[in-house]
C-alpha cells in the first residue's frame, strides 16, 4: 500500500512539474488494475497506484505497464 512519505514526494514532484497526473508503481505477482487514490486537499490530482506483475517476462511486463499508463491517463 502507498505510504504517506511516498504520496508527499509524488505530490511535491507533481507541483514542481506543474502536472495533475501522478502515480506510484508497486511490484506484484498477479495482474492488477490501477487504483485511483483521492488525496484530501488535492482534488484535481489524478493519482494512481500501478502494479507490475513480476511473474511475467520483462518484455511483457514493460509492455503491460506502458499500456496500463496510456489507458489510465488516456494517452494515445
Amino acid at each position: 500500500a502507498a505510504k504517506l512519505p511516498d504520496l508527499y514526494q509524488v505530490i511535491f514532484y507533481c507541483q514542481q512539474l506543474h502536472t495533475n497526473y501522478g502515480g506510484l508503481v508497486y511490484p506484484s505477482v498477479k495482474d492488477m488494475s490501477p487504483i485511483r487514490v483521492n488525496i484530501d486537499g488535492f482534488p484535481s490530482l489524478n493519482f494512481y497506484l500501478f502494479f507490475i506483475n513480476f511473474s511475467k517476462p520483462i518484455k511483457v511486463r514493460n509492455k503491460d505497464f506502458i499500456n496500463s499508463v496510456k489507458k489510465t491517463f488516456s494517452i494515445n
